[in-house]
């Protein structure tokens, strides 16, 4: 009985010295894994977005209600400090109305300093000419989430990017609605930008993204609203081509936490 005692002891502490040693005569390492917790500001210059507010005037001179913004983000790809880099295959959907989309979480995230943090604002080509049926209710891309309004039932494809509100012009008294819906393969708008180098060490940061929606109707390309109060992005519809060149403009990082 003693020398059953004795065994059983040691094969404990051999087991509990393995986890705590790594090489080729013990137990592989396991690589210690943090999370990105990504937060999205929509901004209109440097004012925090309330919607339907009225106060926004473009540089056109239209004063802008924003009523909602919606869109989809995925592809995030992150450079460490030694020019290697980790790509999160995810697709994420937020919504200026529910503030509980705004905050991403990237998870499973690697151990090491990082640069730079890329991704797209749409979906890649693949993902877009995709069956919406195939996703599973937990994917942004399902139709329960973001496939039940950013994906369109008379095209093949999703829509990356949705602003709606009103507007009026300078020289008018009434207020008229527009629609922008950004979308199809030309128009996806890749980002790849520095960031204050931070550290995961098994735990979480904390990464703001300023969305200056401001800069979508002046840079590089003024938009005159009235001239063109809806796009749908249908071929040749030079509206979405301006507008999607503006939102490489629109977006910076901001604090990492």
């Amino acid at each position: 009985m003693k020398k059953l005692v004795l065994l059983t002891l040691g094969v404990v502490l051999f087991f509990s010295s393995c986890r705590r040693k790594t090489g080729p005569d013990c137990c592989p390492p396991v690589e210690p894994v943090g999370s990105i917790e990504v937060h999205l500001n929509h901004l209109w210059g440097t004012d925090t977005i309330v919607r339907n507010s009225g106060k926004y005037v473009t540089a056109n001179g239209d004063t802008v209600m924003i009523s909602d913004i919606k869109g989809l983000i995925s592809n995030f790809n992150l450079e460490f400090t030694d020019q290697t880099s980790f790509a999160v295959d995810d697709y994420f959907y937020y919504k200026l109305s529910n503030s509980s989309t705004n905050t991403l979480v990237l998870s499973g995230i690697p151990d090491g300093g990082y640069k730079k943090m890329g991704f797209f604002m749409g979906v890649d080509s693949t993902a877009n000419h995709s069956d919406v049926t195939i996703y599973p209710r937990t994917s942004a891309l399902s139709t329960y989430q973001a496939g039940g309004e950013m994906h369109w039932n008379w095209a093949d494809g999703f829509i990356f990017t949705n602003i709606t509100g009103n507007y009026r012009p300078a020289n008018a008294s009434r207020y008229k609605g527009f629609s922008f819906h950004l979308g199809m393969d030309q128009n996806l708008v890749k980002f790849s930008l520095p960031v204050p180098t931070f550290t995961i060490s098994g735990d979480s940061r904390l990464v703001e993204i300023n969305m200056d929606w401001k800069e979508m109707f002046e840079s590089p390309n003024l938009i005159n609203i009235a001239s063109q109060e809806v796009t749908h992005s249908t071929s040749g519809d030079t509206l979405a081509t301006r507008l999607s060149a503006n939102m490489f403009n629109m977006v910076k990082i901001g604090s990492v936490k």
